[in-house]
C-alpha cells in the first residue's frame, strides 16, 4: 500500500475551486486497474484501461449531495454521496458488497440464476432487489427505475448499447474491472474501491490485510515445496481448448499453490486457443485436472468426449471443479466470495496438491469429481 500526502486546498471551497491538490494518494500494492485520490471535500476514483494499464479510461468524482460538482473534474463521472442503492451487472461485484456488509445495498442485478449469494437471493425473492436482466442483455429501463445511485459494470459491458442509453438517462455508471487482474490479490484488492465508494477504507483495509497475510503465509508454505504436480485446465469448447495463459489470473493461483502449470512458459495477455491435439500431447500424463468447465462428475465428461478418459488424471480421478459451491441453476460462489477471498482458493488448491500443508482442511470451493 503507497500513500502519498500533499497540500489540499480548503475544504469549504473544494467542491467548486479549481486547481485543487490531493491530499493523500492512495496507490494499490498489487492491483494494476485502479488508484484513488482524497481532497478536501471530494475523492477521485481512476479506472485504468482494462487492457492497457497505462491508460486511464474513467475518473469518478465522489462528492456530497447538495455541493456542486468539482471545476477541476468537470469531465469525470459524477457520484453524490452518501451512495445509497447500486445495481451490480456481474456476480463478482456481490462478492465484494457481501464482504463489507453491504448486500441490502443492491437493488438490481442482471441474470439472477447466476447469483449464490442466499441473502441476495433471499431479498429478490422479497422483492427488495429485482433481476433487471439475462443472458439476453439488461433492461436499462428497469435499472432507470430503481433510480440506483451507482451502477457497477464491468469493461466486457462497454460494447452493449445498454451502457451509453443508461448514461443518457442520468444514471453514473462505474467500471468495475477486477477480472483483469492477473495477480489473485490485486484482484481482491479491488475491495478498496468499494470501501472508498462507501465510506469504509478502515473495513476495507482491516479485511485486505487478513487475506494478504494469510494468502502470503500459505504461498511461501507451497513455494518450499521440491515435487510440484503437474497440473493443466478447462475443457474444449466447440473444438477449442481455451487454457489459461501463463501469467494469467489461474496460472498464478497454480503457481502460488505449488503446483506446475503446463503452459507456464506461454506468458500472452489473452488466452490460448488449442486444439485437443496439442493438449493431450502435453498433459497427457499430468496429474491434476482443473476447472473442467461446468461438469460435476467424471460420466459428464465421458458424455462428452471419450477421449478425455486417456487423460491419466482422469483415470487416477485427479479432475477437480470449482463448483462445490453452486446453486442448481448455476450460480457459483467461487465467482462471488472467491474473489475477494483467495487464500481460501488457494487454500483449497494446496489441499489437492500438497494436502500434508493444510492437514485437516476441507474443500469450499473445489470438489473431486468422481
Amino acid at each position: 500500500m503507497c500513500f502519498v500526502f500533499l497540500l489540499g486546498c480548503d475544504n469549504q471551497s473544494a467542491p467548486t475551486q479549481k486547481h485543487c491538490h490531493a491530499v493523500k494518494t492512495f496507490h494499490p500494492k498489487y492491483a494494476k486497474g485502479f488508484w484513488i485520490e482524497y481532497f478536501n471535500g471530494f475523492t477521485v476514483i481512476h479506472i485504468r484501461d482494462a487492457y492497457d494499464t497505462t491508460k486511464t479510461v474513467e475518473d469518478y468524482v465522489l462528492y456530497p449531495s447538495g455541493k456542486g460538482k468539482p471545476l477541476d473534474w468537470k469531465k469525470a463521472v459524477g457520484v453524490l454521496t452518501p451512495v445509497q442503492k447500486n445495481v451490480c451487472l456481474s456476480t463478482t461485484q456481490i462478492g465484494f458488497l457481501d464482504l463489507l456488509g453491504l448486500i441490502d445495498s443492491v437493488s438490481g442485478v442482471v441474470d439472477e440464476k447466476r447469483i449464490y449469494n442466499p441473502k441476495l437471493l433471499s431479498n429478490i425473492k422479497a422483492g427488495t432487489a429485482k433481476s433487471v436482466g439475462n443472458d439476453g442483455g439488461m433492461n436499462s429501463e428497469g435499472i432507470f427505475a430503481l433510480q440506483p445511485s451507482l451502477v457497477f459494470a464491468y469493461s466486457f459491458n462497454e460494447g452493449n448499447s445498454s451502457i451509453p442509453r443508461l448514461q443518457s438517462l442520468g444514471l453514473s455508471v462505474m467500471m468495475i474491472n477486477d477480472y483483469n487482474e492477473r495477480d489473485p490479490l490485486g484482484r481482491a484488492e479491488w475491495i478498496k474501491v468499494f470501501g472508498c465508494i462507501y465510506g469504509l477504507e478502515a473495513t476495507a483495509d482491516s479485511i485486505f490485510s487478513v487475506v494478504e497475510n494469510e494468502y502470503n503465509a500459505l504461498k511461501q508454505s507451497a513455494k518450499m515445496q521440491t515435487q510440484k504436480p503437474t497440473v493443466f485446465c478447462n475443457l474444449p469448447w466447440n473444438d477449442v481448448w481455451y487454457m489459461p495463459s501463463g501469467s494469467s489470473y489461474f496460472a498464478n493461483f497454480i503457481s502460488d499453490a505449488g503446483g506446475d502449470f503446463l503452459w507456464r512458459e506461454h506468458q500472452s495477455e489473452r488466452v490460448l486457443n488449442l486444439d485437443y491435439e496439442v493438449v493431450y500431447a502435453k498433459a497427457a500424463k499430468a496429474d491434476y485436472w482443473l476447472n473442467p468447465n461446468a461438469a460435476n462428475d467424471l460420466n459428464e465428461m465421458s458424455a462428452q468426449s471419450k477421449r478425455f478418459e486417456n487423460f491419466a488424471a482422469f483415470r487416477n480421478k485427479g479432475v477437480y471443479n470449482n463448483n462445490l459451491r453452486q446453486t442448481p441453476t448455476g450460480g457459483n460462489d467461487f465467482w462471488e466470495s472467491g474473489v475477494v477471498q483467495p487464500h481460501l482458493v488457494l487454500k483449497d488448491l494446496i489441499g489437492i496438491f500438497h494436502p500434508e500443508l493444510v492437514e485437516g482442511h476441507r474443500l469450499i470451493y473445489y470438489k473431486q469429481l468422481d
